[in-house]
């Protein structure tokens, strides 16, 4: 697993290069075409955009080549360099490259399946296995080396060929040309990063990643185009166009043989190219600031356009067989970010399990299994595991030590915030202020270092923080079970200079169950062991926590990670060394946990809405504490209550808004604040005929709302532009169909005998069923209706900063009812509606929320 090949080359890579000289580097990735901003037209551009392609992927000798000079034409060189441009050093960065790839994953992760049985074949009545076995396709589109096991003797029984199906399926797709090859463009791009190194060039970042955007267009659009010649449905082809005939043409060829395998290796090839495309664009900007510092301006490099295709990606597609030690939860947050969209999570996964394989699942109590995952109240470590007992002993002491209790005096009469002096032989606590010689240490109750400073600490426990803070030449250390009482006012005053002791203290120190089982070599760690350690820390307990979060943001300039034998490592030099030398798929990880990134500024202030993204899925022992922790990220005066944290905003970015969090309820005007930045499933009920109710669950997750419109908070309410549509009983009446559409529940497809005759029926889509009745029920109460979405910054382009990020629920919109005419509208919730950014229906308009 250590050794990187990465994918193959098609062509030289000196040739690739050649074709760059005399171009100026910044202008290597620009793209004509993601340029066009009218969508409709850059979407048609697109749609003709695939004709060659469907014409190329039949070529019998050179699929591969027609399909990547078409591509290539995305990224077309410049006729001639820019005036006053400095060609670049095109030889100076071939080594570079050469090293970039060869880290990257051999092939990319396979996302669906392939049809690898002949359709005609089907039709005439051969079996499935000879539809494999006979197909030209394989010989076409199949590495020479692999094509035998496609024509092998047919096996026995049905459970043999369906195991040996599943098999031929990662077989295909490991050894597919589209899939071995890297594209050009993927070249292109790291040339463009290798050449540029760290150094920060934001109009590069940003033109990979339109170019990276448009790439999840054309597959998204592509995709659509497959999905319908699927089901012999050509009227959407009907274009008088001789491109559009054109297309029509290879869409729907008179000779179909091998077709369905042809447009699914376009499909293969389109998504092999952008998910390495987004791998090295998040490989440059989590560079730059890795380098530079934390950056919200580059951070925001990094929320790029999914693909409808994840949508279908499961928990479990991505991890695959890995021991039931890596909890669902950690792996969900990690999955789920925005800055993990279509990323390959096979090698960190690769690097857990090997680790530690064997061990049982941890989550639930009595139990050997993982938690389900779907929210941290699944997983008992997030709650009936905390606790303030302090279990934990040093690795060398026999468990038998006394506790050493406070000094109360000393922590009354030292200034605040206090922190402990670090003398290995005191019989108590005894305090001094927190200063540049603090070491901090941030860890997880749960993991048996938790507890209260008036019922002390396990001796041994002193002896290694002090023997750790000397280390770092530190004369005092600061960690919570001792350096926050339990009496609430001590307790608030204590919490409420968090921010200070760790942007203050020297080092911080993450003390991690897991973390702490890795063996590294110290002082140089080889480059697998930093890989199995960050990889062990993203789904680590640490890392999905609300206060560690805040800890290890206010802390990043020093976070030093304590290792087995109480090593420990710099977490920058970890980083920056996977950065430059190890696996680029599980670098990349990193922008999902933005804390683990140094700030240039640890002062810095988050922005209420990344803050409350950042904390949407973490959590708090105390319930106060998240608003309490919200407040201490942005930098604000310490809130208890949300609406006295919103009452301290001026703005909110309106995209942030469109989540399932619960809202104030307690004031007037203040319907359309989160309460909570958690984000937690929203169960609802809908009414069915006949009396009858259909309870389902709804989880609409937040996003920071960056590229949002921001609106105007006013103590009126919410002051700002929306896209709107108007609800009138017509619209209404047209929706019902699609809306409350009925079918049989789930399980009376899954029972034996299938009753699907006497099957009390449910609603297909129930949150769009329960919108279509709360906007009925508003019209019959004389409300003036309108949906509502997020304008972009422009004020005019819909908000799609947060779509197709890989969620199963569609489109969403909130619903605002009016009862004076206009003049106020009341926020009733954030429900799932369908109707799509086309939709000529859609104005722009300001509206007072209340």
């Amino acid at each position: 697993m250590s050794s990187m090949h990465g994918p193959r080359l098609r062509y030289p890579l000196g040739e690739v290069l050649e074709s760059l000289l005399g171009v100026n580097a910044d202008n290597w990735l620009h793209c004509p075409l993601a340029e066009i901003e009218d969508t409709d037209e850059r979407l048609y551009r697109l749609r003709l955009f695939c004709e060659p392609l469907l014409r190329g992927v039949h070529h019998p000798a050179r699929h591969f080549d027609e399909l990547d000079q078409q591509l290539s034409r995305l990224l077309p060189r410049p006729a001639s360099p820019l005036a006053g441009s400095d060609p670049t050093d095109i030889h100076g960065v071939h080594s570079k490259v050469e090293h970039l790839l060869s880290r990257l994953p051999k092939v990319p992760q396979r996302s669906f399946s392939l049809p690898l049985n002949n359709g005609l074949m089907r039709e005439q009545g051969t079996t499935l296995w000879d539809g494999i076995r006979d197909g030209r396709w394989a010989t076409r589109y199949i590495m020479p080396e692999a094509q035998s096991h496609f024509h092998t003797q047919s096996p026995g029984g049905a459970d043999s060929i369906l195991d040996l199906l599943r098999k031929l399926q990662d077989l295909a797709w490991d050894n597919l040309y589209v899939t071995t090859y890297v594209d050009t463009n993927s070249l292109k791009l790291a040339a463009a990063f290798a050449n540029h190194g760290t150094q920060p060039n934001h109009n590069l970042a940003q033109r990979s990643l339109k170019y990276v955007n448009l790439l999840s267009e054309l597959f998204d659009g592509y995709h659509s185009m497959s999905d319908a010649v699927s089901f012999g449905i050509k009227a959407p082809f009907e274009d008088s166009s001789s491109q559009g005939r054109a297309l029509k043409d290879a869409l729907f060829p008179q000779n179909r043989d091998d077709h369905e395998q042809a447009m699914a290796i376009i499909k293969v090839f389109l998504w092999s190219a952008w998910q390495r495309s987004v791998m090295l664009h998040f490989y440059y900007v989590i560079g730059v600031q890795l380098t530079h510092g934390y950056s919200s301006t580059w951070n925001s490099l990094l929320a790029v356009r999914g693909v409808h295709e994840l949508e279908w990606l499961s928990r479990d597609d991505y991890r695959g067989n890995c021991t039931e030690y890596l909890c669902n939860w950690a792996f969900e947050l990690l999955r789920t970010s925005r800055t993990s969209v279509g990323l390959d999570f096979r090698r960190m996964i690769a690097r857990f399990d090997a680790h530690f394989h064997g061990r049982p699942g941890r989550c639930i109590q009595g139990s050997n299994h993982t938690c389900e995952g779907g929210q941290p109240e699944t997983c008992q470590r997030f709650t009936a595991a905390e606790t303030a007992a302090q279990s934990a002993h040093s690795s060398i002491c026999d468990r038998q030590c006394e506790k050493i209790s406070w000094d109360a005096s000393s922590y009354h009469q030292s200034p605040k915030p206090a922190a402990i002096v670090a003398a290995e032989d005191a019989t108590c606590l005894v305090y001094a202020v927190v200063n540049s010689k603090t070491l901090a240490i941030s860890h997880v109750w749960s993991h048996g270092q938790g507890g209260r400073p008036e019922s002390g600490i396990n001796a041994c426990l002193h002896q290694r923080y002090c023997r750790l803070a000397h280390l770092f030449e530190c004369d005092t250390y600061w960690i919570d079970a001792a350096c926050i009482p339990s009496e609430l006012t001590l307790r608030r005053q204590a919490i409420d200079n968090i921010n200070h002791i760790f942007a203050t203290a020297k080092v911080t120190l993450v003390i991690d169950a897991d973390v702490q089982a890795i063996d590294v070599a110290w002082p140089d760690p080889t480059v697998a062991e930093i890989e199995t350690l960050v990889s062990t820390l993203l789904v680590s307990d640490w890392t999905v926590r609300g206060w560690t979060l805040l800890e290890g943001i206010r802390g990043s300039r020093a976070i030093y990670l304590l290792c087995e034998q109480d090593r420990v490592l710099s977490l920058r030099e970890a980083l920056v060394t996977l950065h430059e030398q190890g696996a680029i798929d599980i670098a990349v990880l990193l922008g999902s946990a933005q804390h683990l990134i140094p700030h240039s500024d640890l002062t810095s202030t988050k922005t209420v809405e990344e803050a409350g993204y950042l904390l949407s899925q973490r959590h708090t022992s105390w319930p106060e504490d998240v608003i309490i922790c919200w407040s201490l990220l942005i930098n604000a005066p310490v809130h208890r209550k949300a609406v006295d944290l919103w009452k301290n905003q001026s703005r909110v970015r309106t995209g942030y808004l469109l989540s399932s969090a619960p809202r104030v309820a307690e004031m007037q005007g203040w319907a359309w604040a989160p309460a909570s930045p958690y984000i937690r499933p929203n169960h609802r009920t809908v009414d069915l005929p006949e009396g009858r109710t259909q309870e389902y669950t709804v989880r609409f997750p937040c996003y920071d709302g960056d590229g949002s419109l921001s609106a105007a908070i006013t103590p009126n309410g919410l002051l700002g532009r929306w896209r709107v549509v108007n609800i009138e009983p017509a619209f209404l009446e047209d929706a019902r169909e699609l809306c409350c559409h009925m079918t049989a529940p789930l399980e009376a497809y899954q029972e034996d005998e299938m009753d699907l005759e006497n099957a009390e029926l449910v609603y297909a889509h129930p949150d769009e069923a329960l919108a279509w009745h709360t906007l009925e029920a508003l019209l019959n109460q004389g409300a003036e209706l309108r949906l509502v979405r997020a304008l972009a910054e422009d004020g005019v382009s819909p908000y799609v900063g947060s779509s197709q990020r890989g969620e199963n629920f569609g489109l969403i919109a909130a619903i605002c009812a009016s009862f004076n005419n206009r003049s106020s509208w009341e926020w009733k919730g954030v429900f799932s509606w369908q109707e799509s950014e086309n939709y000529q229906g859609w104005e722009v308009d300001e509206m007072l929320i209340v």
